[in-house]
């Protein structure tokens, strides 16, 4: 709940994930033992992906907003098209032209971050086996990407 707040205090709206490796201090222990909230989330998220955890915390942790199911394959292809049209944009604006590939280890700077280069590797494959939309083979060719 104080991740939430902290995340809302400005009045946005929380996504529903929490970084994997996102520590808070404990309140309860005077010497100031950092927690690992991010690997407790991932904890609950597998116990119910299991069906393994109570029903109280359930509702409890789908109330304050918690996405059961997170990652790259949860963000919108509108979204992911977007990042990489900001990428190129960059790419430009920073060395005067960008050559059509991102790296696959890239992610976006953006909170939650994006796995670009892992979107683009999968747009990639789907191009090579004839399955990605024409409508998004027309988008990404027009801004550049190389197959």
């Amino acid at each position: 709940k104080l991740y939430v707040s902290e995340q809302t205090k400005d009045g946005d709206q929380w996504n529903g994930c929490v970084p994997c490796n996102y520590k808070i201090k404990a309140s309860t222990h005077k010497d100031g033992e950092e927690k690992n909230l991010g690997r407790w989330i991932s904890y609950q998220r597998a116990r119910y992906k299991r069906g393994k955890l109570r029903k109280d915390r359930e509702m409890e942790l789908e109330l304050i907003g918690l996405q059961w199911s997170v990652g790259v394959r949860n963000i919108s292809w509108p979204s992911m098209y977007e990042s990489l049209v900001e990428y190129a944009h960059a790419c430009v604006t920073t060395y005067g032209y960008w050559d059509g590939s991102v790296k696959a280890c890239y992610h976006t700077d953006h909170y939650p971050s994006k796995a670009l280069g892992a979107w683009i590797y999968r747009q990639r494959m789907a191009y090579r086996k004839n399955t990605l939309a024409p409508t998004h083979v027309e988008k990404l060719e027009s801004i550049g990407l190389k197959w």
